[in-house]
């Protein structure tokens, strides 16, 4: 059985679409999103369209958790002085876009999801680093999920990098009015980040 891992698709509908596409070619049993579908890029509402039309059950990551609720920060993680002042950008910006339908969705996601694809545990525990479909954060610009292959016999990931219109999602974000380091930071794969917050 092949089962794909998403997270961290931040808004991206470019790179979810790309994501989804490259999943559709391998046949796929079945796709989980383990949150933080909002933030930092310009297409909240249609990202959850998308995970809703498409019938993907996930969990909720802080992002959602947050915006769904009002809180006044994302509880995001912030490594300089103008990172912490981007993630409250990105956060107002989020909260005054996302639509009512939207943040309901959210709101209701569930903090935890049990999967038994074998109808028991899979001997021992598997710990895997997703990556981000739409804002990595280790240099390579393109969406990233894990693909599973689960059998009796073992459990196998592979990291899968799909190329998406990086260009087009950067036009989305600076259109959008949120700030242009956003843009740069899809390009780079948050290499420019790192310099900028130095």
């Amino acid at each position: 059985m092949l089962y794909a891992l998403i997270s961290d698709i931040h808004a991206n509908l470019q790179a979810l679409d790309a994501v989804l596409a490259d999943m559709d070619r391998r046949g796929i049993t079945a796709i989980y999103h383990l949150g933080d579908l909002a933030g930092y890029s310009s297409s909240p509402n249609e990202v959850v369209d998308r995970l809703r039309e498409r019938g993907i059950p996930g969990i909720s990551g802080n992002y959602d958790s947050t915006v769904a609720n009002d809180y006044k920060h994302c509880g995001c993680r912030s490594e300089s002085p103008r990172q912490e002042e981007l993630s409250h950008i990105s956060y107002e910006w989020t909260r005054a876009h996302v639509l009512a339908a939207t943040k309901d969705f959210l709101g209701n996601l569930p903090f935890r999801i049990d999967l038994r694809p074998l109808g028991g545990h899979v001997a021992g525990v598997h710990f895997i680093n997703t990556g981000s479909v739409g804002r990595p954060k280790d240099g390579d610009w393109r969406a990233g999920y894990v693909l599973l292959e689960v059998s009796e016999a073992a459990v196998n990931a592979e990291i899968i990098r799909v190329e998406y219109d990086v260009d087009l999602a950067a036009r989305s974000v600076i259109e959008s009015g949120l700030p242009e380091e956003f843009a740069e930071f899809l390009r780079s794969g948050g290499r420019t980040m790192e310099v900028t917050s130095s």
